[in-house]
């Protein structure tokens, strides 16, 4: 076949079912910029969210959840803003890659330890301690895959240990999520 544009609006094997190979090893197939990939090829849900404003008084030393009051993009409506969380949509179970980078100071004192966590489903899930440090404040970032099923919700929790006093999220912390394609 001379070399060409193949023009369809849909490609199905003979049979109805089987595979569909495009291009052949040592190939490359070119998505065009300003392409739109959806269904099984793209890393949605997405979401990402951040906070910019202090949210100070904290307990010292307990798990408190994280608030965020800007979406900045949701491709399928899954994160709830007024409540904090994630949610796996219908249909869309799988493995996600999360990642969370969080600015906590000790209100009036320098922190001496700090957890990141997420939760999943309301319970303590994977968690990153920085343990055994005094510092006024921390910008710890926290990444993770959580193998999810639909309905599973994901919210982040902190905890900070203080010299005294309570602790702050402040403003500039970002959360982040997609669904992981090809695993």
């Amino acid at each position: 076949m001379a070399d060409g544009i193949l023009k369809v609006g849909q490609i199905t094997t003979s049979s109805g079912s089987g595979t569909i190979t495009l291009g052949q090893s040592g190939e490359t197939i070119n998505i065009p910029s300003g392409t739109t990939v959806s269904g099984a090829g793209a890393n949605t849900p997405a979401f990402l969210v951040s906070n910019s404003a202090n949210n100070t008084g904290k307990t010292d030393n307990a798990y408190t959840k994280m608030t965020y009051n800007v979406e900045t993009f949701d491709t399928d409506s899954a994160f709830d803003i007024s409540n904090n969380k994630f949610t796996v949509p219908t249909g869309e179970g799988g493995k996600y890659f999360f990642s969370v980078t969080e600015f906590l100071v000790g209100d009036s004192a320098g922190c001496v330890d700090s957890f990141v966590n997420f939760y999943k489903n309301g319970s303590s899930g994977v968690a990153q301690s920085g343990n055994d440090f005094d510092f006024g404040n921390y910008s710890p970032t926290f990444s993770a895959v959580l193998d999810l099923s639909a309905g599973d919700y994901i919210e982040v929790y902190c905890k900070v240990n203080t010299s005294s006093g309570t602790w702050g999220q402040y403003a500039g912390g970002i959360w982040q999520g997609y669904k992981l394609i090809g695993v």
